[in-house]
């Protein structure tokens, strides 16, 4: 089970920044996976939206992924945080390197 909050370097509680992790499934045919998924999250009204060309449905922490070209299904998992900046500092100060974004996506940063 994954908790809302993170244990500080302190050892006090804090917000944790992630938010959720979705795991992402490419398909031919968007809307005839949803069923399945609806059926095996008890989720009925996926969150469907468009990102360019590509048609995407958030159905419990699935998101199914319809018209992806190779450089979106080079990506396995989207990771939903609260402060998008955060995330970038963080990776910079641990020695990463950002390869896309932050940029503007169809549900706000990313």
């Amino acid at each position: 089970m994954v908790g809302r909050c993170a244990r500080a370097h302190n050892g006090a509680m804090s917000e944790g920044n992630v938010i959720r992790v979705l795991a992402r499934i490419y398909v031919d045919d968007l809307a005839g996976s949803l069923p399945l998924y609806e059926q095996l999250t008890g989720q009925s009204s996926p969150h469907t939206f468009t990102f360019g060309a590509t048609r995407l449905a958030r159905v419990g922490d699935f998101l199914r992924i319809e018209g992806a070209d190779a450089r979106v299904r080079s990506h396995a998992a989207t990771i939903a945080v609260r402060d998008v900046a955060e995330v970038v500092a963080a990776v910079t100060k641990a020695g990463g390197q950002l390869l896309e974004g932050p940029a503007e996506g169809p549900n706000g940063p990313r």
